[in-house]
């Protein structure tokens, strides 16, 4: 099977009928893994493709005609890898394989060539002269989200420090997120899996929440997502920022917790909805919690 045969297959086939069909043309495929989607290494033709197949949950979760926008801009700038075919009605995209590429690991980003690489990819992005269809607000998806869930006590009763949570995702939103002075192109799910290192250059993939935000929250979520302590931290913002970090550095790591603050509330009330939609984690849901306590105590208002 030829390659526009394959993207006329997929143009043809529903998402759930999708590993069927491979199984019926004898492609070849292995999961690759993923927690919003499904995604699998496809040999099509002696060439290897990234399918990714969506989880019926996505459609109230993502626009993917946002996401389809945008993940053509980052491709024209250049941080995205070439994407072949994208449904926004069915989810359903087929993206380039990048050969002797991997995962972005911890320990890549206390390597100074890397680090220097990952600031550079990051600022491309956020300083391109060009916007992204959607605006992305951290309360504004909290809201979203919370009205998504069906059983809005269970969130209630999660915890015994819920209440006190959003009620201080709200006074941040008065200090920080409500007075934003700047909004740029933002990749807004900078979990490592998504960063990909291929040489010295640096891919990111995956724009399904993507669109216009403040660049600290992009900054937060990598340095959330990758644990790193305030020493590796500084480190990469020495980095990112230049010579202005150490005039505004307290500023700015405050700013930094605020933001992987409502990440980690945003992102429990997201594993929830997955949960009332049969999609576990284990103990995914929990953690952000926590650490979403443990990080406002941290804030200084």
């Amino acid at each position: 099977m030829k390659i526009n045969q394959f993207i006329a297959l997929l143009s043809e086939r529903a998402p759930q009928d999708l590993i069927s069909a491979l199984i019926e043309y004898h492609i070849i495929f292995s999961s690759i893994g993923g927690m919003t989607n499904q995604n699998y290494l496809v040999t099509v033709d002696n060439s290897q493709y990234v399918l990714r197949i969506p989880n019926k949950i996505n459609s109230l979760l993502i626009n993917r005609s946002y996401e389809e926008y945008n993940s053509k801009i980052a491709s024209d700038i250049g941080v995205n890898v070439d994407t072949l075919y994208f449904n926004s009605k069915t989810g359903i995209k087929l993206t380039e394989y990048l050969h002797g590429s991997r995962v972005l690991r911890k320990a890549d980003i206390l390597n100074d060539l890397v680090v220097r690489e990952i600031s550079k990819t990051f600022l491309n992005l956020h300083n391109a002269d060009c916007k992204f269809i959607n605006r992305f607000n951290v309360l504004s998806e909290f809201n979203y989200y919370i009205s998504l869930l069906k059983d809005k006590n269970r969130l209630l009763k999660y915890h015994s420090s819920i209440g006190e949570l959003i009620n201080f995702l709200f006074k941040l939103n008065d200090r920080y997120f409500s007075h934003e002075n700047k909004i740029s192109p933002c990749h807004n799910d900078l979990v490592l899996e998504n960063i990909l290192l291929k040489k010295e250059r640096i891919f990111l993939i995956d724009w399904e929440y993507s669109g216009m935000n403040n660049p600290i929250f992009d900054i937060a979520a990598f340095l959330l997502e990758a644990e790193l302590d305030t020493e590796e931290s500084c480190y990469f913002l020495e980095h990112y920022y230049g010579d202005v970090f150490p005039i505004y550095k307290e500023d700015i790591l405050n700013k930094i917790r605020s933001y992987q603050f409502s990440q980690d509330l945003l992102w429990f009330v997201w594993t929830l909805i997955k949960e009332e939609h049969n999609e576990y984690f284990g103990d995914y849901a929990k953690c952000r919690l926590e650490r979403s306590i443990r990080i406002m105590r941290e804030i200084k208002l």
